[in-house]
């Protein structure tokens, strides 16, 4: 039985809802043939056969149930368990005469099939279901309360054997109901989970490009949004420096597109590894690259030559062929006469075409 339990702890790390509820029913099922089997020890224990041979017996229907688990009838799994509970407790009244708390587990059966049989369903099922097993537990504990209320019982059970039976029903129940919050608690974490990365996820697809990993374009834009406004507001310096890979059609036309694939992720390679942390460097599109910085026109012109030759003088190799590479840069920074950020923008693509017009492989500002 111990075996079983660890079994199943090993495999408890499900990706699934319903390999979750596969899971946590069937170790529930363990749990209860644990609680059974110790139900049958003290039956026989204080010299009554008839119910230790019942909770027996009890012990092949949770093998039953553990079939119907595997079959996915997760409903047919709550009634059965009703109709199991319900049977006890008249059992119990005939024979004791006392519920020894087993109605505890009438009221615990409803977060049961709240959190873990509904689980797989819609929202208004769930409602539903849970409202018509809350009457029927209601009705059907009355009822049986009302039949044995005057029938005799037929064991003469001492005190003692009383409050043993009723102790470890309480317990027995309540640890059930810490297991299932304990499952439920867990299901809710995980689920928190999965959405925060999720999120995370979404969130960098998107504001970075697929292919090369740096920003895009609608991330780049907000960027340089915020970086004008902190140039009007409190004076700090924004330049723009846009570069375009020259003939870059020529390198898709003459290696295939996934050497220009290759020469995309390695140009951004090598401007995200040679610029500054507090650089923005993007995607602007196509073979168009952006890099944003809080400095003067100067600097970003510096910055912009430097990775010009870097890029220049890297051997750029695919599949056994040297690619040459180049790369043009307009660089531009935020002036008085400007108004908006776009214009920054439209200053550094003028002198970006600009070094184009003038042979390619040169930094215009």
């Amino acid at each position: 039985m111990l075996e079983k339990i660890r079994q199943l702890y090993r495999s408890r790390a499900t990706t699934t809802l319903r390999s979750a509820v596969d899971f946590q029913m069937k170790f529930m099922l363990v749990y209860a043939a644990c609680v059974h089997l110790g139900l049958a020890a003290i039956s026989f224990y204080f010299s009554m056969p008839e119910l230790g041979v019942y909770y027996l017996a009890t012990l092949l229907l949770f093998v039953l149930f553990a079939r119907f688990i595997d079959s996915k009838s997760f409903l047919l799994i709550y009634f059965l368990t009703y109709a199991e509970i319900t049977f006890h407790l008249s059992l119990i009244h005939r024979l004791i005469g006392v519920s020894i708390a087993i109605e505890l587990y009438y009221i615990l059966l409803i977060p049961i099939g709240s959190y873990i049989f509904l689980m797989p369903y819609r929202r208004l099922f769930q409602v539903l279901f849970v409202c018509a097993a809350l009457l029927l537990n209601i009705v059907s504990y009355s009822c049986v309360q009302m039949m044995n209320l005057d029938s005799g019982h037929i064991l003469k059970v001492p005190m003692d054997t009383h409050t043993i039976f009723t102790i470890y029903c309480v317990i027995s129940a309540f640890c059930m109901a810490a297991l299932q919050s304990a499952f439920f608690i867990r299901s809710i974490v995980n689920r928190l989970s999965t959405i925060k990365g999720e999120n995370i996820t979404l969130s960098h697809r998107a504001h970075h490009d697929a292919l090369t990993g740096l920003k895009n374009r609608y991330e780049m834009n907000i960027r340089l949004e915020h970086a004008f406004l902190d140039y009007k507001q409190r004076h700090i310096p924004c330049s723009v420096c846009i570069g375009d890979i020259d003939k870059f059609k020529n390198v898709n036309d003459t290696y295939g597109h996934t050497a220009g694939d290759y020469v995309l992720k390695a140009v951004a390679d090598i401007l995200q590894k040679n610029t500054r942390k507090n650089d923005a460097v993007g995607r602007w599109g196509g073979e168009e690259f952006i890099l944003l910085m809080q400095g003067d026109k100067t600097a970003c012109y510096d910055c912009a030559e430097k990775l010009r030759n870097i890029i220049a003088n890297h051997t750029f190799s695919y599949n056994g062929r040297v690619i040459p590479v180049t790369i043009t840069f307009g660089v531009a920074s935020a002036d008085s006469t400007m108004q908006e950020y776009i214009n920054v923008l439209e200053a550094a693509d003028a002198l970006l075409y600009e070094g184009k017009k003038r042979g390619r492989n040169c930094t215009r500002m």
